[in-house]
């Protein structure tokens, strides 16, 4: 026994060594291809017209097609947004659309778990793909299991491709952690964050779920998110941006990351259902499915642009990134008149966008802010640094909000969230609820959906996708969701001497943070010395 720990501790150091050597010559990764003379600069926000789509068209689109028949007409001349808004319902539509297909899906996503809901999502694509339906799915490595096992089963398909966005070297996560992270951390730091799905190149759902039981209210720890379901011509812009990843030198075949499944462990049914879930799953998505052919859907019509980051920003220099979503977001905040509503799982504002919401605040105009708890979120270092400007909004005259927790495992006898489920928060044996939506409404008229989080990581280090959509009635639906949610929170108060959380059920007043056990508190603490603007 202690030979063998000894060999594994030679093995380990070995390979340190050599990591290092081919570090400090440069070695390539061997999965990335050849990068190309000149990259793409990043999305000119003057290259979209009011539609939202680029100028230059190359794609022809079918509103006749079944998944948009039934509002076509009105696809002629304006777009269409559907809010999704929980979990249940966002799985359903999913694999509706990818029924009533006819031609192509692009899935573009930051993770693509191992579980329920992406084994059923994957059967609806399989199925799909053998009606002839042509299907790319493009994935952020670090969002990926250890084996690919579904996604190599999908890749088998000759009508299903399958790509990985900067890859790691390694595919254990202990070499990562040893070996890849102290000595490649500037290229593995920049990751692809978008969240898209698109279906014959007219429809699209756009927001903050990824392909996993979290997002589908599925888990033992879930989300709370919102998608929004977009038509129209507006999704040839999602189209193009999608282009531009799949073709980008970094997006590598699954095939040349990963080997293929031996052939003993083909998996023939992914995931399968309990008979009886299998009637219920059936039943449920035959409704939504005959919803969208028989027009039994609530669109909202208006006019939408996307707007995301181009695949380069991952090897653009951190003082030379262009922000076009941060600066769209930002000048539309600028010609607010009457109202905000911020709904983000992550919260960083920064100085810069503290000064700013500060001069929006003066104007009289409310400013509503929904945020994480430090017992509901999931990364705890986010809170260690939004804590610094908590207090300065709620001062600054900013109705601020912390989303509250469901009781759970997560909490010991008195019933306070503890540290070690922070560090594994996809524990099975807990129900835990976290918020992770990306939404902000403006004025009662503009929605912004999509994956961006207002921290310097959306804006500096990954890669990010938004829709603006003006509809009042989509603005309206929108920000019910944000106010209902903020309702069930915590709500941050301040008097002269300090401030304090009151919980808006039961009105209780809290003078330190609740829900959170001491050592939990430490380590969000603890987590200070980090750069800020590495989350």
């Amino acid at each position: 026994m202690c030979s063998l720990r000894l060999f594994k501790l030679k093995t380990l150091i070995f390979s340190v060594f050599i990591a290092m050597f081919l570090t400090a010559c440069g070695f390539p990764n061997k999965y990335i291809l050849p990068k190309p003379a000149m990259s793409s600069t990043p999305i000119d926000i003057s290259t979209l017209d009011s539609s939202g789509t680029t100028k230059k068209e190359t794609i022809k689109q079918d509103f006749l097609l079944p998944v948009s028949k039934a509002i076509s007409k009105e696809l002629l001349t304006k777009d269409a947004g559907l809010v999704i808004s929980d979990g249940s319902s966002a799985l359903l539509h999913r694999a509706a659309l990818i029924r009533l297909a006819q031609k192509s899906i692009d899935l573009q996503t930051y993770i693509f778990d191992e579980d329920t809901s992406s084994g059923l999502l994957s059967t609806e694509l399989l199925k799909a793909a053998n009606r002839g339906v042509k299907i790319r799915i493009l994935v952020d490595d670090n969002g990926l299991k250890k084996s690919l096992s579904t996604l190599l089963r999908l890749s088998e398909n000759p009508n299903i491709q399958v790509k990985i966005f900067n890859p790691f070297r390694f595919r254990s996560p202990l070499l990562r952690a040893s070996i890849e992270l102290p000595f490649d951390l500037k290229r593995i730091n920049r990751r692809m964050h978008n969240k898209l799905f698109i279906v014959d190149d007219i429809a699209f759902i756009v927001g903050g779920r990824n392909i996993g039981d979290n997002y589908f209210d599925n888990s033992s720890y879930d989300f709370t998110d919102t998608d929004v379901l977009f038509m129209g011509k507006v999704t040839l812009s999602a189209k193009d941006s999608f282009d531009k990843f799949w073709s980008f030198y970094k997006s590598v075949p699954i095939n040349l990351v990963a080997t293929k499944l031996p052939k003993n462990k083909k998996i023939i049914n992914l995931y399968p259902l309990s008979k009886d879930d299998q009637v219920v799953y059936e039943e449920d998505l035959d409704e939504f499915y005959n919803n969208y052919l028989n027009n039994k859907l609530h669109f909202y019509f208006g006019k939408g642009i996307f707007v995301a980051d181009d695949p380069s920003k991952v090897d653009t220099p951190l003082a030379d990134t262009m922000t076009p979503i941060l600066d769209l977001i930002n000048l539309n905040l600028e010609l607010a008149t009457k109202s905000v509503y911020i709904s983000s799982g992550y919260l960083i504002p920064g100085k810069e966008n503290i000064k700013l919401w500060k001069k929006i605040i003066d104007k009289n105009i409310s400013f509503n802010i929904l945020t994480n708890s430090l017992a509901s979120i999931d990364v705890v270092p986010v809170y260690s640094y939004w804590e610094r400007y908590r207090d300065k909004l709620v001062r600054d005259g900013a109705n601020v909000y912390e989303y509250n927790y469901l009781e759970s495992m997560y909490l010991n006898k008195k019933k306070k969230a503890q540290v070690r489920y922070k560090l594994k928060p996809f524990g099975k044996k807990a129900i835990y609820s976290g918020l992770h939506s990306k939404n902000i409404v403006i004025d009662d008229e503009l929605s912004i959906v999509g994956s961006f989080n207002l921290d310097s990581r959306s804006w500096l280090y990954n890669t990010e996708a938004m829709m603006f959509f003006r509809s009042q009635g989509l603005a309206d639906e929108l920000q019910e969701n944000i106010i209902e949610q903020m309702q069930s929170s915590m709500q941050i108060k301040c008097d002269k001497k300090s401030c304090y959380w009151l919980d808006l059920k039961t009105h209780k007043i809290y003078h330190s943070l609740p829900n959170a056990s001491a050592w939990l508190k430490f380590w969000k603490n603890i987590l200070k010395i980090a750069p800020e603007r590495l989350f």
